[in-house]
């Protein structure tokens, strides 16, 4: 049996669990077994996403060129 994956929440630049810990099964269709679980994210954590953004945008984002962007968006995704 494969070790199954667990995924956390990316908040500003810190990978984080949920705040009240809640975990959601991703099921796999080919076989009905759970793959992963992935954090799941509570108002707070919307709360504190959105601040992030909003954050990072007015700062240093808004200047990023699309290039850059994509290539950051490709390193978080490669994670």
């Amino acid at each position: 049996m494969t070790d199954i994956k667990r995924y956390q929440l990316r908040i500003g630049d810190q990978w984080c669990d949920a705040a009240d810990g809640n975990m959601l099964a991703s099921i796999n269709p080919a076989n009905q077994q759970v793959w992963a679980m992935i954090a799941q994210a509570a108002a707070s954590d919307v709360n504190a996403a959105v601040t992030a953004a909003r954050h990072a945008f007015e700062t240093d984002w808004r200047s990023t060129n699309g290039l850059k962007r994509a290539a950051l968006m490709h390193q978080l995704a490669n994670r």
